[in-house]
């Protein structure tokens, strides 16, 4: 292992909260040495809580440190790109999360501006590195339930952003639940199923009256696959779930439970758990790379990839019909 590598975070909200923070502490060979957002009181919640010993209301203070090789970006959405920019240019290495910018053309730039500065810059697609789609993925390669045909994702928040939160205002969030969780669902079609050929998405604000929508629906297609996927606000129950069917059975992965199997015929059943990695697992895989000069296993195209989806079932919705990839 190489030498610890320091990090800064820019963003102090829920996501740094949840995953970021959590995921350096955890992660060997990793500490956290700055926190930077504009709200300073809650830059200095965060280091508070992990002990981080510098806090910024100016995130351009945090990329002057020459003793910070990364960061992660935890603001909003629009921000992103102008913070993974400014880092890159600083010679950081970046975890962004999604979307890593608003526009494809944005997020191709960014890509071509890290290779040239000579830093990763990885999207923060946490699903793919949770322990409970690693192993699905492991039980559909292994043919277990025969040929892939039908993919079903809900993922579902039972309660609508505040009015003053940034995901419902659409200059910095870019779009209502189904870029902020619709993304991530789509994505992991993507992940199981291979690639999108067509998406057609209905999207609807049903429990109120946000300029965003707080329901989507879409249907996909793909190469001898099709899935169905909402993403939604509205409702009282939360969901994160995915059923993957095929030939000659499925498989089943329900966030917080085993992953479940099933054959023809038979119903649903629990495997054994792997050793899992939890919440911290993409963000110890980006410290990894880091150390090590290696590529990481979700590269920077992906979280374009994963954005052409949403902006094509955003297209698909405005006009009625489906929208070719």
């Amino acid at each position: 292992m190489g030498r610890t590598l320091s990090v800064g975070i820019i963003g102090a909200g829920a996501i740094a909260a949840a995953r970021h923070a959590p995921g350096y502490e955890r992660a060997p060979g990793a500490e956290i040495l700055a926190v930077a957002d504009a709200n300073l009181d809650r830059a200095e919640v965060l280091a508070k809580k992990h002990g981080v010993p510098i806090v910024y209301q100016d995130y351009r203070e945090l990329l002057r440190r020459t003793d910070i090789d990364a960061v992660s970006i935890c603001t909003p959405n629009a921000l992103h790109a102008e913070h993974a920019l400014a880092a890159i240019q600083a010679g950081k290495h970046v975890l962004c999360e999604l979307p890593i910018a608003l526009g494809l053309g944005e997020c191709r730039e960014l890509i071509q501006m890290a290779r040239a500065h000579g830093v990763l810059l990885m999207p923060a697609l946490a699903e793919r590195f949770s322990a409970a789609h690693r192993q699905a993925r492991e039980i559909v390669a292994s043919g277990q339930i025969g040929r892939p045909l039908f993919f079903r994702a809900s993922f579902a928040s039972p309660r609508s952003p505040a009015a003053s939160d940034w995901r419902v205002d659409p200059a910095l969030s870019g779009g209502g639940a189904l870029i902020d969780l619709g993304l991530h669902a789509l994505d992991l079609f993507r992940f199981h199923m291979g690639a999108v050929s067509t998406v057609l998405a209905d999207t609807g604000t049903l429990a109120g009256e946000a300029p965003v929508e707080d329901a989507a629906v879409c249907v996909v297609h793909g190469d001898g696959a099709r899935g169905c996927i909402e993403a939604r606000w509205c409702g009282a129950v939360p969901a994160r779930s995915v059923e993957i069917h095929g030939t000659a059975g499925g498989v089943l992965v329900d966030a917080g439970k085993p992953v479940h199997v099933c054959g023809a015929g038979t119903g649903w059943e629990p495997v054994a758990a792997p050793s899992t990695e939890g919440p911290a697992g993409i963000v110890a895989h980006f410290v990894a790379c880091c150390q090590q000069a290696a590529e990481p296993e979700v590269a920077a195209e992906e979280g374009t990839r994963a954005l052409e989806l949403v902006l094509a079932a955003y297209d698909s919705a405005r006009r009625g019909q489906p929208r070719q990839i």
